[in-house]
């Protein structure tokens, strides 16, 4: 049996001890079940509505600071104010069992001897008179310290990466389960021209062209699975309609039971890459195609669709120069590309012997001095 200290003026002596036969029937003698109870490493104790222990064992003696089960029994009189931090919890630990019989798993901060403070876990049940109202009250505590000192850190933890990519200098974004979206940090909403209200709630697919919807549908769920993707690749869709390349690296954050709670995604802007590689492979392909021994206009006329293609402009010129001698030197356009529902005019007259003089002085000085030359006309 525990250990019991009985109360004459209460007139609870028959009911402060527990018959451990009753309790674990068949298996053990009733000196082994006692000491299972008093040496069970999770406290263990008997107590009145009013607040005062009946009972205890050695476990809940020491995790409270006393020097004995009898020590926590006789000292504590009050259990609201000398064993709980906040005497609110206990009661609201009692209309939980006033209105339930039993709870388990209840956590609150409790206090040791020297008033020093940790966390408890108690599952405890409601013994109650004839009449239906509670007599006594049996539970098991345990100091759940440690474990809340880690869920501490982890929070702090996650609270410091949180600050830390909210205010990055990278895009960062995160989505919940179903690809919504739940975070973004500013830079985010800088680099495609969105507010924060018309991203959170929405699906992530908002962003992405067609092509790229139907990526992310085949590949969120092996995100999930995997908990980590490295420069995955979408074409992104800004406010204003333009485009950008994005290479996206993220990992799954999981709770404590190793479910899924967000996705943690940066992206970073490869657009200018693409551009430069697709460059390249025109570049390429021109060559490819200037080497050849066909008909040179015939090749040229190639050459001017490869940029067109390449550049997305919706006219793509080849002009040839030429002496003219009133005007000096002068280009005519002799090939065109155009873009998609745009038609070519060919031979536009406007666009024949124009001088460099007049037209480009810029550029004729490029031009004399065989410099490269560059640059963005309005139409």
């Amino acid at each position: 049996m525990l250990k019991a200290i009985t109360y004459p003026e209460m007139n609870m002596v028959e009911n402060t001890t527990i018959s451990v036969d009753r309790m674990i029937p068949g298996q053990f003698s009733s000196s082994e079940c006692s000491d299972i109870l008093e040496y069970a490493p999770i406290g263990i104790f008997i107590s009145t509505p009013e607040g005062r222990f009946l009972s205890a064992n050695h476990a809940m003696a020491e995790m409270y600071g006393y020097e004995s089960a009898e020590d926590i029994v006789n000292a504590v009189n009050d259990i609201s104010t000398q064993i709980y931090l906040d005497a609110e919890n206990r009661k609201r630990l009692f209309e939980v069992l006033a209105s339930q019989g039993s709870i388990i798993g209840y956590e609150s901060e409790h206090k040791r001897k020297d008033g020093a403070s940790f966390w408890t876990s108690e599952s405890v049940h409601a013994v109650r008179d004839p009449d239906g109202a509670i007599r006594r009250v049996q539970g098991f505590v345990t100091n759940i310290s440690a474990r809340k000192a880690a869920e501490q850190a982890a929070r702090d933890s996650e609270d410091h990466f949180k600050v830390m990519y909210l205010n990055a200098p990278t895009p960062y974004q995160s989505l919940d389960a179903n690809g919504d979206f739940i975070e973004v940090n500013q830079t985010f909403l800088e680099v495609l021209g969105y507010r924060r209200d018309e991203l959170i709630g929405h699906k992530f697919t908002k962003i992405l062209t067609p092509e790229g919807a139907d990526h992310f549908a085949a590949a969120f769920p092996l995100f999930k699975a995997r908990g980590e993707v490295r420069n995955v690749e979408f074409e992104l869709i800004k406010k204003d309609g333009a485009t950008i390349f994005a290479s996206f690296c993220g990992r799954i954050q999981r709770d404590e039971r190793g479910l899924f709670q967000r996705t943690l995604c940066t992206f970073q802007d490869i657009s200018l890459t693409r551009r430069i590689e697709k460059t390249m492979r025109a570049a390429a392909e021109c060559a490819a195609i200037l080497s050849r021994s066909d008909d040179v206009a015939c090749r040229l006329e190639m050459v001017v669709e490869v940029l067109q293609k390449v550049t997305g402009h919706s006219r793509t010129y080849i002009f040839q120069n030429e002496e003219v001698p009133e005007a000096g030197l002068c280009m005519s356009q002799i090939h065109e590309a155009c873009g998609p529902g745009v038609f070519p005019p060919r031979e536009n007259p406007e666009l024949q012997r124009l001088s460099y003089q007049d037209q480009a002085p810029s550029l004729f000085e490029t031009i004399m001095n065989k410099q490269p030359f560059t640059r963005i006309v309005g139409e």
